[in-house]
């Protein structure tokens, strides 16, 4: 049984400028390429909900999203065309 993602990406896929919401408190962000290069990280704990995440000076290309919260860290993809 599968569980819905706490967060959502959108638009995905996208120019390279995207929003990250969900219904609990975001953590840090990491942003990795395909080769699993760390290319974005967002430390702050205190961002609430939702953040703004700008790629658009990166590869067009798939990336992998990390997305810590609480104990927990969730990885979704994000394609940038």
């Amino acid at each position: 049984l599968l569980s819905s993602p706490a967060f959502k990406i959108y638009p995905n896929p996208n120019s390279g400028k995207f929003t990250i919401s969900g219904n609990s408190e975001l953590g840090s962000i990491e942003v990795y390429n395909s080769l699993g290069e760390q290319i974005f990280s967002n430390s702050k704990d205190d961002q609430g909900s939702s953040a703004q995440i700008n790629l658009s000076k990166s590869d067009r290309g798939i990336y992998f999203v990390r997305i810590h919260h609480g104990n927990q860290s969730d990885i979704q993809k994000v394609v940038v065309q």
